[in-house]
């Protein structure tokens, strides 16, 4: 199939819809369903365990990672320091924390009431991309490592992880560096098979199920405005463009449709796009102006 343009996306330009089915964030407010909970600072949407919103909330001087229950007072889970690295478990069970420091201390931590699980220290720099509830994947030093709880630690590849999805059996590696770097998505179960490999565009995120991803080409930075939503072999689905607009998340509803945030100044707006088809979900969201 081929798509003459991209579809063209900035906050209140499209039909809009319902509000996102999975747990978003604007600012410092978490949404999930119709429950709002304020929290203290930033707010980025970590996962979900069976019963509770896992968000990473960034402050002027420390991070908070709170659990929030889908009925009762959020709960903090632990204080952090900025840039040292957390992911969930497949099943948002287990929390995996770096820890600042020339090596790599380790934690495992539970989503239902913070206590450590686990702890192990790595020589050199890795950082924890997710796992289940027997592995932790990690990554740094251009090697992604495998952790196996009450076990050792092997080398899984030599070459660095950027992306983790235990579940549908897949990840992505990373070499090169800046504009000359390529990307790779792998099998978990034998790193040797590659799916698909680009040199030209790199994976911003995974389905759950493992059927479709999002790319962006290699010379957008972070949170640019240039999107493609391909399957898992590569094939081109639809193409989006921000007009004077970035994305800076991405999700899933389900596998076939990616929630994504598009912001322009002030304003953003969650969107909701399943191949061509997009709509808004919920209302464009305006950020309050920072005072001195």
């Amino acid at each position: 199939m081929l798509f003459r343009s991209a579809v063209s996306i900035r906050p209140g330009n499209l039909t809009r819809g319902a509000t996102p089915s999975s747990p978003w964030a604007v600012e410092g407010v978490l949404h999930v369903g119709d429950r709002t909970n304020r929290l203290p600072g930033y707010v980025d949407v970590l996962g979900r365990s069976t019963t509770a919103t896992i968000a990473y909330v960034s402050g002027i001087h420390t991070d908070r990672i709170y659990a929030v229950p889908d009925a009762g007072s959020p709960l903090l889970l632990q204080k952090v320091d900025g840039g040292q690295g957390a992911a969930l478990s497949d099943d948002g069970r287990l929390l995996f924390l770096r820890d600042n420091g020339h090596d790599s201390r380790i934690r495992v931590l539970s989503t239902e009431d913070g206590h450590l699980v686990a702890s192990r220290l790595i020589r050199g720099f890795s950082v924890p991309l997710g796992g289940t509830d027997k592995v932790v994947y990690l990554a740094g030093g251009g090697k992604t490592l495998v952790w196996a709880l009450g076990s050792g630690i092997a080398e899984l590849i030599d070459a660095e992880a950027d992306l983790v999805e235990p579940g549908p059996d897949l990840f992505t590696t990373v070499t090169g560096a800046g504009t000359d770097s390529c990307t790779s998505l792998r099998l978990l179960s034998d790193p040797s098979q590659v799916l698909w490999h680009s040199c030209t565009e790199r994976i911003v995120s995974l389905a759950p199920g493992g059927g479709r991803m999002l790319t962006t080409p290699w010379r957008e930075r972070a949170g640019g405005s240039r999107l493609a939503m391909r399957t898992t072999n590569g094939d081109l689905l639809a193409r989006y463009r921000g007009q004077q607009t970035w994305f800076d998340r991405f999700g899933w509803e389900d596998d076939a449709t990616a929630l994504l945030r598009a912001s322009a100044g002030r304003r953003s707006a969650y969107v909701r796009c399943t191949g061509p088809d997009c709509e808004q979900a919920g209302g464009v969201a305006v950020a309050p102006a920072i005072s001195d």
